[in-house]
């Protein structure tokens, strides 16, 4: 085991225990940040390297040499003006030499909960500066724009472009700023931005949750990272597990308790079991009693973990996936009105995905362009019983094409009807854009947005109603699922979500 020594920023870590061990780590060189208006990245001679305090930039000749050996995983994390941090991430990402000039290659797109894909579509373009013409505009997109990037005509990504302060970066000069369209469109500039380079990975066997008479065992991946945005040191961990008795992988989070129930507790090392049981999803291990306690999904599904409640917890968990549901729209209260217009439906809006939300119809298009998603609804009734329709296709067209519904392979639990399969097929439709087949508009007809025929079987984008006005109220309108809950009763709470 090699060991190394560092005074270390904290900020990106969390504390998970203190005990007696010898834990693997690595620590990885960072070499740019966006933070601040410190330095002009629209300089020429981005190929040297221009280093201001802690905002700096590698150099093309550095990004070269980084992946002149192959392709690197690239990470991009995100920091939005309410606090909120966000990432993408990139399984491939290499970059040309100079005689090529610096031409770009990435694929392999992921990314939290919302965020879509901005820098596929400027795979395969060579850099462009104010003075070194690469791009397919007619003019040139970095004295346009004012930034230096793998312009293509112009971007959907400008994480070079020109830093705004919180006075100018929200509602400014179209497309300026430090930009990254899907979802915080064209007319927000980020806060922070970091890009970072997987360097290589190294193993070390450990024990996690193992019954006392079979100890599982267990792999702990630690993978350093090249930061190519911020100048410190970072070690990015990722905690995976083997149990002996079973192929499943168990990754280690801080996750939030509230799509769970216990199922039982059991005596454990330090580690999980869970002991032949598809059931599982979750176990938490307590060190004081020296038990394991083992959790199952709630409403009998088969994997519920959420982005919005992943690491939120107090306590670190193991669960049975490393992927989770990414909510995409969410009802709970009438504090956020629906009731909008096309281009506010096109981009994110709302209180975010633990609240009252919508992810909007650019990121939705985004986040299945390459193929279509399982989507979950989760329903809660006013008598606090809650329901659910799953769908196993699920996708939305271009704005090319009004964002076209396309949804199939309907499941449910009891009582629950399919009522979206019926408006598969159908563009969207707002109060100023009507595509439905109703000689009228169904938006303004039922006070809502939704894929409308004529007019809706759900509108979960319907008026929110309260308790007084939820039952028996104007004919199809509110939050509505009409099998079985029928036209005049208006969901308490609903939340889709994208796995």
């Amino acid at each position: 085991q090699t060991r190394y020594s560092s005074r270390e920023s904290l900020s990106d870590y969390e504390a998970v225990r203190s005990r007696s061990a010898r834990n693997e780590f690595d620590c990885a060189l960072s070499l740019l940040d966006r933070s601040a208006p410190f330095a002009s990245f629209s300089n020429s001679d981005l190929n040297d390297k221009h280093r201001y305090d802690i905002r700096i930039f590698p150099g093309l000749n550095s990004l070269h040499a980084l992946t002149a050996s192959g392709p690197r995983k690239l990470r991009i994390l995100m920091k939005a003006w309410n606090d909120s941090e966000h990432w993408a991430e990139y399984s491939s990402f290499s970059v040309g030499p100079e005689s090529d000039n610096y031409r770009l290659s990435v694929s392999g797109f992921s990314g939290s909960a919302g965020i879509g894909d901005c820098f596929t579509s400027h795979s395969g373009m060579q850099f462009t500066t104010k003075d070194a013409d690469h791009d397919t505009r007619t003019g040139n997109c970095a004295t346009d724009y004012i930034g230096a990037w793998w312009f293509t005509n112009c971007h959907c990504s400008n994480l070079n472009g020109e830093y705004k302060n919180s006075s100018e970066a929200i509602g400014g000069v179209y497309a300026e700023g430090v930009i990254w369209r899907l979802p915080f469109g064209n007319h927000y500039s980020l806060m922070e931005i970091e890009m970072l380079l997987l360097l290589r990975e190294r193993r070390q066997l450990q024990l996690l949750c193992a019954p006392d008479r079979d100890a599982a065992r267990g792999r702990l991946f630690e993978r350093p990272m090249v930061a190519l945005l911020l100048l410190l040191l970072a070690a990015v961990p990722r905690h995976v597990t083997e149990a002996a008795s079973s192929v499943q992988t168990w990754h280690s989070s801080r996750e939030s308790l509230s799509d769970y129930e216990a199922v039982r507790s059991r005596s454990a090392r330090n580690g999980f079991d869970s002991s032949g049981d598809s059931t599982v999803q979750l176990a938490a291990f307590n060190a004081s009693s020296s038990l394991c306690a083992l959790f199952r999904c709630r409403l009998g599904l088969s994997h519920c973990r959420k982005c919005r409640n992943a690491n939120k917890g107090a306590q670190r968990v193991w669960t049975a996936h490393s992927d989770c549901w990414t909510t995409v729209q969410h009802r709970v209260s009438g504090s956020v009105d629906f009731y909008r217009n096309w281009t506010q439906y096109q981009s994110e809006f709302g209180e975010g995905p633990d609240g009252n939300y919508w992810i909007g119809l650019n990121s939705l298009h985004a986040l299945t362009a390459s193929g279509p998603r399982k989507l979950r609804i989760l329903m809660k009734a006013w008598n606090d019983s809650e329901h659910w329709a799953e769908y196993s296709s699920f996708s939305v067209g271009p704005e090319s094409d009004n964002y076209r519904l396309s949804v199939s392979g309907f499941s449910g639990s009891a009582g629950i009807g399919d009522c979206f399969t019926s408006h598969s097929g159908m563009q969207f439709t707002t109060k100023d854009a009507d595509h439905d087949t109703r000689t009228g508009n169904c938006a303004t007809d039922y006070i809502g947005a939704w894929w409308f025929n004529n007019c809706h079987c759900s509108n979960l984008n319907g008026e929110y109603k309260n308790s007084s006005e939820a039952i028996g109220g104007v004919y199809a309108e509110g939050v509505i699922w009409r099998l079985p809950f029928g036209n005049y009763y208006s969901l308490m709470e609903i939340e889709m979500l994208l796995l």
